[in-house]
């Protein structure tokens, strides 16, 4: 029997949890160019692999949330281990060192029983998709529907040169870092309410990428833009997060623009903010 899903609150009846074994810590590369200042001392760390004692913690949560929702009657999915070699190439660019496995949310973007997979605008992560495809096989042959997005050069034209948000005035473009030379989004550029899936533009996701999706998931469900006073927008997961019907918690290190949130309030959502933490980021 198939799997659909159409929303972030539904109780969970299957579920893909990340694993860090054999995570790698990515070079620099043009799509982190935003971090950075331009001088080239700020932009040469080589990444490398990370060291076994922080995957081990890491690894020992991850290991603790899958056993955790396994009692409560959840079906667990995870992905196979990080390779050991460490970089790749394609025609267009080389990668030192990957990523990892541990974010199956960055990389599949499940719409009803369409599960798409992101082409992902990191050169570090071009092949994060590698390590779910014998969970998306099995998704298929149980009838499911599987598609991939057209994956992106990422050569340098993909990416605007010199990009950086460190210096003032700063001037957000509509998507920081990439052009529009390629469709390019991440899965959790992308927050579900039923036929309604909000986006942002970020530094991995570009209008061209929100338009392939509206396009591949059909005239059903809606593709609503929002934009937050966000220096660094990379996905809306730590952003908007819709809890359940008429309820949606908003971050208040990133406040909507104006009129972003007009439809949720217009059609009476009450809008929270999360309580701050600390004063790191994450999402």
């Amino acid at each position: 029997m198939t799997n659909s899903t159409f929303n972030e609150w539904d109780p969970l009846q299957e579920v893909i949890v990340g694993s860090v074994i054999g995570a790698q810590e990515m070079s620099f590369e043009p799509a982190l160019g935003a971090y950075f200042e331009p001088a080239p001392a700020c932009r040469s760390f080589p990444g490398g692999k990370r060291g076994q004692g922080e995957i081990a913690e890491a690894q020992a949560q991850l290991d603790a949330l899958a056993a955790l929702l396994s009692l409560r009657g959840i079906t667990v999915r995870r992905p196979k281990p990080f390779p050991e070699k460490p970089g790749y190439s394609t025609p267009d660019f080389s990668a030192p060192y990957g990523n990892s496995y541990a974010c199956p949310r960055d990389v599949l973007l499940g719409v009803g029983d369409l599960i798409i997979e992101a082409p992902m605008a990191q050169r570090g992560r071009f092949f994060e998709y590698r390590g779910y495809r014998d969970i998306l096989l099995d998704h298929f042959n149980s009838g499911g529907r599987w598609v991939c997005a057209p994956k992106p050069f990422l050569d340098d034209c993909s990416f605007q040169p010199e990009y950086t948000t460190q210096h003032e005035p700063f001037h957000p473009l509509h998507h920081p870092v990439l052009t529009t030379n390629d469709p390019c989004f991440d899965a959790a550029s992308f927050t579900r309410c039923g036929r309604d899936i909000f986006w942002q533009p970020d530094m991995v996701s570009n209008c061209a990428g929100a338009e392939w999706v509206q396009r591949a998931i059909g005239p059903e469900y809606r593709i609503h833009r929002v934009e937050f006073e966000d220096r660094y927008p990379q996905h809306i997961d730590t952003t908007l997060v819709p809890l359940r019907p008429k309820l949606a918690m908003i971050n208040p290190e990133r406040p909507p623009r104006a009129g972003a949130l007009r439809l949720f309030e217009q059609s009476g959502w009450r809008l929270v903010h999360g309580a701050l933490c600390s004063s790191g980021r994450t999402g």
